[in-house]
């Protein structure tokens, strides 16, 4: 099966600035995709304020940067939303993926576990699976939800924050007790032993089970 790859979460701010602003221009106007979401002038804002935050701290200092690291994770999130929108209309079409500016991926039932999300077998039961460290490094493993949509600015993040969910050693994880039918967003992310933690990534959305 086919589903869009971006390549972006590891980029550089200034290569992530340029791969959004390709994936909005090729997204205006694409009639494969009529209602993106998030909506393209919500990526846009979030787009300029991350260029804005990244020219501002240029020159340095903690409190720049870290306004520049939080406009990174915005984007970051909602790229996130967006490639789970085009998996979702594109269906595995080569062609439409391609139009949207993200690249095209093979997603294989067998091999290494991929990171995602998926409804658990209970009422109220997600399941979690994240990426494990790379090899040789031992971790903990972070998990947190919000509700549906991601939020997108530091306004909205005040009334649908980011939620604890669990702190593991494991790479799957259950979560429980959750609010059926809601539709909810999950990210991962490594502690390392020394309390070094990796950058968040989005697993994706899930309805959760009632």
């Amino acid at each position: 099966m086919k589903k869009p790859k971006l390549n972006f979460y590891r980029l550089g701010i200034a290569l992530k600035i340029q791969k959004a602003k390709e994936v909005v221009n090729r997204m205006t106007g694409n009639a494969n995709f009529t209602t993106p979401n998030p909506a393209l002038a919500v990526l846009t804002a979030a787009i300029n304020a991350l260029e804005a935050a990244y020219e501002a701290a240029a020159d340095g200092g903690k409190t720049l940067t870290a306004t520049m690291h939080a406009k990174e994770a915005i984007l970051d999130g909602l790229m996130a939303q967006l490639e789970d929108y085009i998996s979702s209309v594109s269906a595995g079409d080569i062609l439409k993926i391609q139009s949207s500016g993200f690249e095209v991926r093979d997603v294989s039932l067998r091999g290494k576990r991929k990171a995602s999300v998926v409804s658990g077998e209970n009422p109220g039961e997600v399941v979690c699976t994240a990426e494990a460290p790379a090899k040789g490094v031992k971790a903990m493993h972070e998990y947190q939800f919000c509700n549906d949509p991601i939020p997108a600015d530091t306004q909205s993040a005040l009334t649908n924050p980011w939620l604890a969910a669990e702190i593991s050693s494991l790479s799957m994880v259950t979560v429980s007790n959750l609010t059926g039918g809601a539709k909810l967003w999950f990210r991962h992310r490594h502690i390392l032993t020394k309390g070094q933690k990796s950058p968040w990534k989005i697993l994706g959305s899930v309805i959760v089970p009632k």
